[in-house]
């Protein structure tokens, strides 16, 4: 459990609110620049390289000290500058879209929904985020192959782990979010902190991939896509989509409309 002090409105005085904690938490923590996950690669590819420069290992040296460079790259953990307007929905990671389409989700959404891939290269930042503020309803590992992250089919045959977010965003509150992390050519290990009925922030980190890979976005019918096929998108900030109004809204806007055709 974490304890947080907020100022009471009421009582202007100090309070103590006790948050969960989730086994997101280290990843969400600003005070870790790496990912918890790099340490045993950095830390291992420094150890074997300065061995190798001590016994005279040249070849080796160097290339232990080029894995524990590149594992520093990789495993980077900038905390975003996520956007607080309602309604948005932002990339659950970094890297290239590669998909933005409108399309039937079969397993977890049963329905037609706004489709955003992204493929991450291995110098991407690999940190999965939430891409909406909600709660995890549904959680599903899937064993499989690890084909290329740019093909069409490694979506349904490489190796994968569902994340299902009830979004408690503005407009689209009970609605049900997907994200898909998915093991490409390169990356064999996909980390997955999220339980079920955690409670996530927009742009809250909850997992990441090992080493390359692509993640998948389904959002409610009637978002708006604010990415195009090409695009460079980052992690936690990058806004990919508008989610559709608020029913109540849109009604009282059309209200205000008659009102004043009337007069």
């Amino acid at each position: 459990m974490i304890d947080c002090r907020i100022m009471s409105p009421d009582t202007a005085s100090e309070q103590i609110v006790t948050i969960p904690a989730k086994p997101s938490d280290a990843l969400n923590d600003p005070a870790h620049k790496l990912a918890p996950e790099g340490h045993p690669f950095i830390r291992g590819g420094a150890l074997v390289g300065m061995i190798a420069l001590a016994m005279g290992w040249g070849t080796l040296a160097l290339l232990a000290l080029a894995f524990a460079a590149f594992s520093v790259i990789f495993f980077r953990n900038p905390q975003p500058a996520t956007p607080a307007r309602p309604g948005l929905a932002v990339s659950p990671a970094s890297g290239k879209v590669i998909v933005v389409e409108e399309a039937f989700e079969p397993d977890f959404l049963r329905a037609r929904a706004l489709h955003i891939a992204i493929f991450l290269n291995v110098v991407d930042i690999h940190v999965n985020r939430a891409p909406v503020k909600g709660k995890v309803v549904d959680l599903h590992y899937h064993p499989g192959r690890f084909i290329s992250a740019t093909s069409d089919k490694c979506a349904e045959v490489n190796e994968r782990n569902h994340v299902v977010f009830e979004c408690a965003e503005e407009g689209a509150t009970g609605a049900r979010v997907l994200v898909t992390q998915i093991a490409g050519l390169i990356a064999r290990r996909i980390v997955c902190h999220a339980r079920l009925a955690d409670l996530y922030r927009r742009g809250e980190a909850f997992g990441l991939i090992r080493f390359g890979s692509r993640t998948d976005l389904w959002l409610p019918l009637g978002s708006r896509a604010q990415v195009a096929v090409g695009e460079r998108v980052r992690v936690g900030e990058s806004v990919v989509a508008e989610l559709p109004a608020a029913p109540a809204v849109e009604r009282a806007a059309d209200g205000v409309a008659d009102a004043g055709a009337e007069a």
